[in-house]
């Protein structure tokens, strides 16, 4: 049975095994089942290299900066061999944007830039290239030009293997060992968000839903409200509003302000839930209680609109005022959009009730938000 290593022994493994995988080892992660990277080169091969390199072959290039690291078939030159990478990398190339990085990550060819080298994995990275995916949760492990995090190690090494990665295993192994059930849990959150944006590797709704649905049936408040606006959205699963709303009531009875929200839309539309104005207007009040600035923004809107309930502008402009309090973006033009309309007396008495507001939420009931509604 493999003993696990411990933490400095692998922490030492890894920077190595980055300060190492310079052009010969990363060469043979670059094309699985490629043999090019084990293949010797000789000097016919690098002038035949070179006039498709400077024609333009982005595969040539990056086979010449190899033949130019490692000295096969013509003098070693780490200065060409880096000039060349970077050359293909500037075409967008996962592999040379990659290999760029650990040459930056190794100083060869060029001055050592840790940091130089994570911007470099991540361009790689964003393309799902497996070996960049596995360099940034070295990177994280190590905290070599970024913040240490296991968190963010775990992600990235996840990742990898989904991308097909072998060197992962060992490693998830490993950084698990180190993490506490709450940052795993963010962690796991954290790889369905990538998945979700696709600001960081390829957008995956599929994937995302499979990361988010795991946490969700364990529980996970945010991972049942994501699961809800993929189902509402249609984001790698059929469109179901039923769904929907179940996945936001899961998250909403654990009082989690977003999910609350998010309810109170679909009561308000009758999307998945028969259409209910005055819990609607529970869910949002409920929401901005629990300091969700979002939510004092949209009541301000409904009250300075008329909309579910009475058209009240002092009772937009209270809510207005809290959400500018949390720097709530709206909440200031709000504001400044009702203060024409009230006089100074009205808007200092507005402003004090802010205070009451906050001392009288846990008075609220269903029966203040139907003499709200009752008043439309």
């Amino acid at each position: 049975m493999r003993m696990l290593l411990h933490k400095r022994a692998l922490r030492r493994e890894c920077l190595l095994l980055l300060a190492i995988l310079t052009w010969s080892a990363a060469f043979c992660q670059v094309l699985p089942g490629s043999s090019d990277a084990a293949q010797s080169v000789s000097s016919p091969d690098v002038q035949r290299l070179l006039t498709m390199a400077e024609a333009g072959d982005v595969r040539s290039q990056v086979k010449l900066a190899r033949a130019y690291q490692s000295g096969a078939g013509t003098d070693p030159d780490e200065i060409k061999a880096f000039a060349w990478l970077g050359k293909a990398a500037a075409t967008g190339d996962a592999q040379a944007e990659n290999e760029l990085g650990v040459a930056y990550r190794a100083g060869s060819g060029v001055g050592r830039s840790k940091e130089e080298a994570v911007t470099w994995y991540r361009k790689s990275a964003k393309q799902g290239y497996a070996p960049a995916l596995y360099n940034l949760g070295v990177a994280f492990y190590n905290g070599d030009g970024v913040q240490p995090s296991y968190k963010n190690a775990f992600a990235w090494f996840m990742l990898a293997s989904d991308a097909g990665s072998s060197k992962a295993a060992e490693a998830i192994q490993q950084v698990t060992g180190e993490l506490r059930p709450a940052d795993l849990q963010a962690a796991k959150l954290q790889i369905g968000e990538f998945y979700e944006s696709g600001a960081e590797i390829p957008q995956d709704y599929l994937r995302a839903l499979r990361w988010f649905r795991v946490l969700a049936d364990e529980g996970y408040p945010t991972a049942q409200l994501k699961l809800a606006v993929m189902y509402a959205r249609g984001l790698g699963v059929a469109q179901d509003d039923v769904e929907a709303a179940k996945w936001s009531q899961r998250a909403a009875i654990q009082k989690f302000a977003p999910a609350l929200f998010f309810l109170g839309t679909l009561f308000e539309s009758g999307k998945g839930v028969p259409q209910d104005l005055v819990t609607a207007l529970e869910c949002y009040v409920k929401a901005a209680g629990t300091t969700y600035p979002a939510a004092f923004t949209y009541l301000g809107t409904l009250y300075e609109t008329g909309k579910i309930v009475r058209q009240n502008d002092a009772d937009a402009y209270l809510y207005f005022f809290m959400a500018n309090q949390q720097s709530e973006p709206g909440g200031a033009e709000g504001m400044q959009r009702l203060e024409g309309k009230l006089s100074p007396k009205q808007i200092q008495s507005t402003r004090k009730r802010a205070i009451k507001w906050w001392r009288e939420r846990p008075k609220w009931s269903r029966k203040w938000a139907e003499k709200q509604i009752a008043r439309t």
